[in-house]
């Protein structure tokens, strides 16, 4: 089974939960980035669909929207991905 490649977290943070000695510290992690790109791309596709022929959201496909925001966004991370990996061989 493969495992699926959200990019890691999209705005990692570094965060305390004390003072001194009993100070823990950890990051917090939010979004993954891939639903980060996946909310960029589902706000392109929203803004693209507006061209003006009295079509309402009301009336869009949200899922296959969604749908095909999230295979952007996969496809996005794999390119990245690839890329690392050829830097990789050059370096």
């Amino acid at each position: 089974m493969t495992t699926l490649n959200d990019g890691g977290p999209a705005f990692p943070y570094r965060c305390s939960t004390g003072i001194g000695a009993d100070d823990t510290v950890h990051f917090a992690t939010g979004m993954s980035l891939r639903q980060f790109y996946a909310a960029m791309a589902m706000q392109g596709l929203a803004s693209a669909t507006m061209n003006g022929d009295g079509d309402t959201p009301a009336d869009w496909d949200w899922k296959l929207m969604s749908k095909t925001a999230f295979g952007m966004a996969d496809a996005l991370l794999r390119t990245e991905h690839a890329d690392a990996m050829q830097a990789d061989l050059h370096t």
